[in-house]
């Protein structure tokens, strides 16, 4: 007899990402019961907890313990070292700061946004395909999540597509969402560099971090469907709150061979 559709049927959205992503976001939500300076539950405890294998929570307190989150003392045990809130964000989807914040449930701060317009020096003019000395907008802001500066992120743009006082009315910190609503629907597409850098005096102060601390870099150009170069960004990032991660999947056979 054949099998008859259930009634009320419904598609679930599984989670698709690999194994160890899953696992860091459970850690990382069991560890919203500690408080800082907590002594965490064994290796032995968390595996059974978790479902997985003792190796792999190890390699997942690895990471944490790089990211700043426990801290690790061989013979004694693992302790909580921050409740600060460290975001793990893929690569692959086109999303602002702001869109990624709300989905994860964190409620967002920007902070000292200021939209200004200033003429095109020879590198912006290079990237953005003006002329030297073009009009531009520029919007410089940081993002705070929970107290704690996570980004610090620049934008230009020629003022033919949004001019200063027009992106003054409506942006609250996004250009992307501005850019989304007001100017130039999607479908867009990102060239992105991947980068890391120190922070000089000037970007210290403005993440609030010691000068020299290592900081992600996300160096990318947005542009239309049809290729047009739309706004230039840098985007610093303090790893240690905010990770990126990018899923790669096996090459494709393009050569029509078995």
């Amino acid at each position: 007899m054949q099998n008859k559709k259930p009634k009320n049927a419904r598609k679930f959205n599984l989670d698709a990402r690999p194994l160890h992503l899953r696992l860091e976001k459970a850690v990382e939500d069991y560890l919203r019961e500690f408080k800082p300076g907590d002594r965490l539950p064994s290796e032995e405890e968390l595996s059974d907890l978790m479902g997985v294998s003792r190796a792999t929570i190890r390699e997942v307190l690895r990471v944490f313990e790089e990211r700043g989150r426990v801290i690790r003392k061989h013979g004694v045990g693992t302790f909580l070292a921050t409740n600060k809130p460290f975001l793990d964000w893929g690569l692959e989807k086109l999303e602002s700061m702001d869109a990624f914040a709300s989905r994860m449930g964190f409620v967002h701060v920007v902070k000292d946004l200021l939209i200004v317009g200033e003429p095109a020096n020879a590198e912006l003019a290079g990237k953005l395909q003006v002329t030297v000395g073009s009009p531009l907008t520029v919007v410089t802001r940081t993002f705070i999540i929970k107290d704690v500066t996570v980004a610090y992120i620049y934008d230009a743009m020629p003022s033919s597509l949004v001019t200063p006082d027009q992106l003054r009315l409506h942006c609250k910190g996004s250009v992307l969402e501005y850019l989304r609503k007001y100017v130039i629907p999607a479908p867009w597409y990102a060239k992105t560099s991947i980068l890391t850098t120190l922070a000089d005096e000037k970007l210290a102060r403005k993440m609030e971090v010691n000068p020299n601390t290592d900081l992600l870099v996300l160096d990318e150009l947005l542009c239309s469907a049809d290729d047009r170069i739309l706004n230039y960004s840098r985007r610093y990032y303090n790893t240690r709150h905010i990770h990126y991660h990018l899923v790669r999947g096996p090459m494709l056979n393009t050569g029509g061979g078995s």
